[in-house]
């Protein structure tokens, strides 16, 4: 039969390899300070990303500008072109 002081020294023993295996995978646990180092780390990359994806959207709305300013020119130039013609129909008659 086992006595109540071996028990106790047992358990005290039992406890302290639980402490022990707690500190060990305590070690491979972040930091706080790891972890706000991670989150600033992580939103930077967020931010970086974040702005280029900016950044595209930017240049093709720019390039959407530049193709419908070209485009606008072009059919204005046609109906220049267009009213030229017109008058020199209606000025000189010709059919």
């Amino acid at each position: 039969m086992c006595d109540v002081g071996q028990l106790l020294g047992l358990a005290a023993n039992f406890g302290g390899t639980i402490q022990g295996i707690a500190a060990f995978i305590s070690l491979f646990q972040q930091s706080d300070s790891d972890k706000i180092l991670g989150a600033i780390n992580q939103l930077r990359q967020d931010i970086e990303r974040d702005f280029k994806q900016l950044g595209d959207l930017v240049a093709q709305q720019a390039q959407l500008i530049v193709d419908t300013t070209n485009r606008d020119a072009m059919a204005l130039s046609r109906s220049d072109i267009a009213n030229g013609r017109i008058q020199d129909f209606l000025t000189n008659n010709d059919t």
